[in-house]
């Protein structure tokens, strides 16, 4: 027993959701059901099946969804083990609609039913089995189930944990996606973890800020410089909560309004030292560039046509070709053609450079 339970630990250590291989190896089983179903209305989903035939596993999950799957599954406590001839009569279980869809067509089986995990909306039951040519289980192998199922429990439990993690981590990542604002989650080594749609597109231009690698960067040394110990100050107990900079754009275009947050709770282990390294909140503000960008000298001197300037200076105002070529009625295709032949007549190699003169040429961002 104490083997099986610790394979089942090794499991989880490595990271396995739920461990079903060590489960069945420790009581002998050929394979393993686990499925959840509503407290509320009995609908059963999350059906995970190993250790059948396929055509096996598609009934059992079809038995689940159409919910044939017997009811006295509901009044199993969380930790028990019960032999299936312990709730139903083999008479009466015959004559059941899930052993006419599932159990009839591959033979009789023995089974060990029990139910891990319990929260306020599901209910987890997993069942182990045998096939009828085998030996039924014996009390020996209930107690090692039994014996097993908190383990089980405990990795439903984190996959309900890591699940609505994700699911907040998704629902705030569409919030930042919605803000005004560029917004960017820096680690203490200055590496980035998360940006905004709009701060991404401010990378990308790098006109301010970049990347180098994945370390948050300014666009000279000295703003670097500032900008790292800005975020080494917020980061230390003396340095405040938040603190505010500016820092300048080569394009020549007003400075980028930062604002930097300590994120108090957003921590994460230190590897070799165990120490907790915290995480800071970058807040990017831009001028709004639509009525400041016009490009009009550009297309003039270098004989853009309207669509190549049109792109071009889309991408100046902080468009992707993607929204910018939505915003022109065009295919994405057809905005890279333009985009092309506008780098090209402009002599320039990197579409970031093709923003930069068309910042500089318009007169009202000028200096």
């Amino acid at each position: 027993m104490s083997l099986a339970v610790g394979r089942l630990s090794d499991a989880l250590i490595d990271g396995s959701a739920i461990p079903f291989q060590p489960v069945c190896d420790a009581v002998g089983a050929s394979y393993s059901l686990l499925f959840s179903e509503q407290q509320i209305d009995g609908r059963v989903d999350d059906t995970v099946v190993q250790g059948v035939d396929p055509a096996y596993a598609q009934r059992l999950k079809n038995a689940s969804a159409e919910r044939l799957l017997p009811i006295w599954l509901r009044d199993l406590d969380t930790g028990t083990v019960v032999d299936r001839a312990a709730l139903q009569r083999d008479h009466d279980f015959a004559r059941s609609p899930f052993f006419d869809y599932v159990v009839r067509p591959e033979g009789r089986f023995h089974c060990l039913i029990s139910t891990p995990f319990v929260s306020d909306t599901q209910r987890y039951h997993l069942i182990v089995g045998r096939p009828f040519h085998r030996e039924d289980f014996a009390p020996s192998d209930v107690r090692v189930l039994r014996t097993l199922l908190p383990y089980i429990g405990r990795a439903i439990a984190l996959e309900h944990e890591a699940a609505a993690a994700k699911s907040d981590a998704t629902s705030l990542r569409l919030a930042f996606d919605h803000l005004a604002s560029n917004v960017l989650i820096v680690a203490q080594d200055g590496r980035l973890r998360f940006a905004n749609i709009g701060a991404t597109r401010l990378l990308q231009v790098r006109d301010g800020l970049g990347l180098a690698g994945d370390i948050i960067t300014a666009s000279s040394p000295a703003a670097n410089s500032m900008l790292q110990q800005s975020i080494q100050r917020v980061l230390t107990a003396e340095g405040g909560a938040e603190t505010s900079l500016h820092l300048p754009r080569p394009s020549g275009c007003p400075p980028l309004q930062v604002r930097i947050l300590r994120l108090e709770m957003q921590t994460e282990p230190v590897p070799g030292n165990g120490l907790l390294a915290g995480r800071v909140m970058i807040v990017v503000q831009e001028h709004e560039l639509d009525d400041q960008v016009d490009g009009w000298s550009i297309g003039k001197i270098y004989g853009l046509s309207p669509k190549e300037l049109e792109v071009s200076v889309l991408l100046a105002r902080g468009q992707t070709l993607r929204t910018a070529s939505s915003t022109l009625g065009i295919s994405y295709n057809t905005a890279r053609c333009h985009l092309r032949r506008a780098l090209d007549k402009t002599s320039n190699h990197r579409q970031s450079d093709l923003i930069r003169m068309v910042l500089n040429a318009s007169p009202r961002l000028r200096r």
